[in-house]
């Protein structure tokens, strides 16, 4: 007899959280499990579950909204379905699914954080935020059968903070992706191609970017090299770019959500990510896994991909130092296919989407 598995999601937009639940979605055993799915209608990734999921499977939620009507309206929706199994992904999410528990206390709740919810930033608001955000954690720990860290660094912080009630709760899976078969030797010619991948809120760090942007515009260490910089997704600080004014030697294309990105993977020499945290970046390691050189803030999540790496030195913690590392790969610039084939290695070697899958699917037995 099947299991019947609910997935919930509170986004469906752009972000590595929704990619990682169609990877689940595509890879599970169709003949050991019904899927269900909660989220939104948002693209480009619920036209893609859709291609999967019946219909009837779906129940759907206002994005990044939590309400009692939803709360009700989907708990009737579980009962209604004998739903035996609730894994859920990303902070709104998982309100949804620990308090599901309170009145399944038979059904297995499996939580993926995709990032802890933790700003670095030390004003008091953000403090005082950081602290409710461990606290219900730490309540909602007793509701959950077993919480995925999607990289070891976002383990050691939950752990650090007290976020599990209990350590044989935890478990560390590493995002991984579909690794491309061949892979495009990176050619350079009169532009470096840079891609951004955000939601453009406060997490990915919008200032940053722009001040990238800006210190790039004055770096000029060969004038035969211009910056073209593809810009993916959409957001609410996406308006910051717009108020960028001046730049010649830099040209920003905004794309907003893509369904295709690879395209522009494969035709870019670098991935840029400003986040201020991260779980695992699923965008990122999917550039590199076509040959795209990382550039990445050191915070954690960016920091367990390349931190015990060749590439360790894109790591980066102020706008001044992506414009020095991009000035070195102008004064080399047969540098960058070499770098690149080792950013393809990085991924190929540890971040794979059949042990990812294989692991997690493990958890709902």
């Amino acid at each position: 007899m099947k299991n019947n598995i609910l997935f919930i999601t509170s986004r469906t937009d752009m972000g590595g959280g929704p990619k990682h639940l169609l990877q689940l979605i595509e890879n599970i055993n169709q003949e050991k499990y019904n899927v269900y799915l909660a989220c939104p209608k948002d693209e480009p990734f619920f036209s893609k579950y859709r291609e999967i999921v019946p219909d009837e499977n779906f129940y759907f939620l206002k994005h990044r909204t939590f309400n009692l009507g939803y709360f009700k309206g989907l708990l009737n929706f579980c009962k209604k379905n004998n739903i035996s199994i609730i894994h859920s992904h990303g902070r709104g999410a998982g309100v949804f699914s620990r308090l599901l528990k309170v009145f399944m206390r038979k059904v297995k709740v499996i939580h993926t954080f995709h990032g802890l919810n933790l700003s670095q930033d030390k004003d008091l608001k953000t403090l005082l935020k950081n602290i409710v955000y461990v606290i219900s954690e730490r309540a909602f720990s007793y509701l959950t059968d077993e919480f995925i860290y999607v990289s070891n660094g976002e383990c050691s912080i939950a752990k650090k903070r007290g976020i599990s009630s209990r350590t044989d709760k935890d478990n560390i899976i590493i995002n991984g992706v579909r690794i491309p078969s061949e892979y495009q030797t990176k050619l350079v010619s009169d532009s470096f191609k840079i891609v951004v991948i955000s939601r453009f809120d406060y997490q990915k760090n919008t200032d940053l970017l722009v001040d990238v942007i800006e210190c790039l515009e004055r770096a000029n260490v060969n004038p035969s090299i211009n910056i073209i910089i593809d810009v993916l997704g959409e957001g609410d600080d996406i308006y910051k770019l717009h108020n960028i004014t001046g730049l010649k030697r830099v040209k920003i294309i905004q794309h907003g959500n893509v369904n295709n990105p690879y395209v522009f993977f494969d035709n870019a020499h670098f991935v840029l990510n400003t986040s201020r945290w991260e779980g695992l970046p699923l965008s990122v390691i999917e550039a590199m896994a076509r040959g795209c050189i990382p550039i990445l803030t050191d915070v954690v999540g960016n920091t367990d991909i390349i931190g015990h790496t060749k590439l360790k030195t894109n790591l980066f913690t102020s706008a001044l130092q992506v414009a020095s590392l991009m000035s070195e790969y102008e004064e080399e610039v047969s540098k960058i296919d070499l770098d690149a084939k080792e950013a393809r290695d990085i991924i190929i070697h540890n971040f794979n989407e059949v042990i990812m899958c294989h692991k997690t699917f493990l958890l709902y037995e």
